[in-house]
């Protein structure tokens, strides 16, 4: 071999670089998509990392790269775009040239890197867990849960630190009708790598506790697109379905709409609005305990107006009837139509009682919003009506069967049945010796008046043996 054919190692860098050199000439900067294997910092202010392409099989290329400290202003400019710092294990579109040193070998420099990139990196990630949560019937399985009647007791995944938590607890507690609640927080992180696992973390810690709570937000105030990249995740959507409560999500402004309020049972705009929805609820179920009890007394007044007159009646004619009675027949008529009017009365305080202390008991709650949770409010007229007008009618027919009774005691009627009633001197006698011996009696019949006169005692005797005779003269 002769010296004019070999090249030493620095010989043949330079032609290499001078060749690399005259290609990165000729096609300027280039565009290259690869993931940030690692990403550090220098002392000098460059920055440094490692750029890799990876399929299943693991990565297949590799190249080291650096961005200067006079491109530093990329950095930023990517912060202020997506809200993100540059991180490693970010996939990203960076622009630059190849270079080669005969020393330190191949390296691409980083011009800058694309934030529009990333953005759209991260809407792909959207669409893959949207599509996943649906495939697993999760997205929806949170929206499915009954919303409470009076959700008072508020778990809310959050940063106890943030602007969006503190407008959160003064909406609540600012609100206008002075409903009580009580508001727990669960701290998570609202963003960077770490939210979606701090945030799911949180919600399991709910799951455990789910029977001491009556609805759960997760709230945050609004920010870039990126700064929301942690609510766009699978693992956030899946503990949001697996929360045993219904829950508000609450993370962003009007445009934003992330994986998190698709798996919510509602979703608000911004947390004062979660605050404002639940508010809302509670309103919404004071106000039909409002109706229920206007209902109740607009019932309880027409059973009384339509009742109260025929007892009223009722109890004149028995008044009335016992007229035609005397001695002990009307004192005792009188006694059971008073025991009769008392016991009326009395029913009928009791039911008008029975209606306030029904009202208190459901107005009180109503307007502290206790707690107290009944579904079954479009029943409780009806039985309310359905009560007072049973007792009601129950009373009438007691009426009724007395009045019967007492029909049937009339003396007109006891006289068709073959009886009379005999008077002395306008009295109703009980026994012969009430009348004197010589005295007129007048024995009222069914068909007329007949007048007689009580015998003394030889006149008894006589009239015996005469009864005897005509008794012995029929006799064959």
């Amino acid at each position: 071999m002769t010296p004019a054919a070999y090249l030493t190692l620095s010989e043949l860098n330079r032609q290499v670089r001078s060749a690399l050199d005259e290609w990165s000439n000729r096609t300027g900067e280039i565009l290259v998509v690869a993931e940030l294997a690692d990403w550090r910092r220098g002392p000098t202010g460059r920055y440094y990392c490692r750029l890799v392409e990876r399929t299943a099989d693991g990565i297949i290329a590799e190249l080291g790269a650096v961005l200067w400290q006079r491109a530093s202003r990329t950095i930023s400019a990517f912060r202020e775009v997506t809200g993100k710092e540059i991180a490693a294990g970010m996939e990203v579109l960076i622009r630059g040239r190849v270079t080669f040193h005969e020393r330190y070998g191949l390296k691409f420099e980083i011009a800058a890197v694309d934030p529009t990139y990333s953005l759209g990196e991260m809407q792909r990630l959207r669409r893959e867990a949207i599509d996943r949560l649906t495939r697993e019937g999760l997205i929806d399985r949170n929206g499915q849960l009954p919303m409470p009647l009076v959700p008072a007791r508020v778990a809310a995944i959050t940063s106890v630190q943030s602007a969006g938590y503190q407008d959160f607890v003064d909406q609540l507690a600012r609100n206008p009708y002075g409903y009580v609640f009580t508001v727990t927080p669960f701290p998570a992180l609202m963003q960077g790598d770490e939210a979606p696992q701090s945030i799911a973390r949180a919600l399991g810690k709910l799951a455990r506790t789910a029977d001491q709570y009556d609805i759960a937000v997760l709230i945050r105030g609004g920010g870039s697109q990126v700064d929301l990249s942690c609510f766009d995740t699978y693992e956030v959507g899946a503990a949001i379905a697996s929360c045993r409560v219904p829950l508000i999500s609450g993370v962003g402004h009007e445009r934003d709409h992330t994986v998190a309020d698709l798996a919510a049972h509602t979703r608000a705009k911004t947390p004062t609005a979660v605050a404002e929805t639940i508010i809302a609820v509670v309103r919404s179920y004071d106000e039909r305990l409002e109706d229920a009890w206007e209902r109740i007394e607009r019932t309880a007044t027409r059973i009384m107006v339509m009742q109260g007159p025929e007892l009223t009646r009722l109890s004149e004619r028995l008044r009335k009837g016992a007229g035609s009675l005397g001695g002990a027949g009307i004192t005792e008529l009188r006694q059971t139509t008073n025991r009769l009017a008392v016991h009326v009365g009395d029913r009928l305080r009791y039911t008008r009682d029975w209606i306030a202390t029904l009202s208190r008991r459901i107005v009180g709650p109503s307007s502290r919003i206790m707690t107290a949770h009944d579904g079954g409010l479009s029943g409780l007229t009806g039985r309310l009506t359905s009560s007072g007008y049973l007792e009601m009618q129950r009373s009438v027919y007691r009426l009724e069967g007395m009045e019967k009774q007492l029909k049937a005691l009339d003396p007109a009627r006891v006289l068709q049945r073959g009886f009379s009633v005999t008077r002395y001197a306008g009295h109703v006698l009980y026994s012969a010796e009430q009348a004197p011996e010589g005295g007129v009696i007048v024995s009222e019949l069914a068909g007329g008046v007949l007048y007689s006169r009580r015998l003394g005692e030889g006149e008894v005797a006589n009239a015996k043996g005469n009864a005897d005779v005509c008794s012995g003269d029929r006799t064959p």
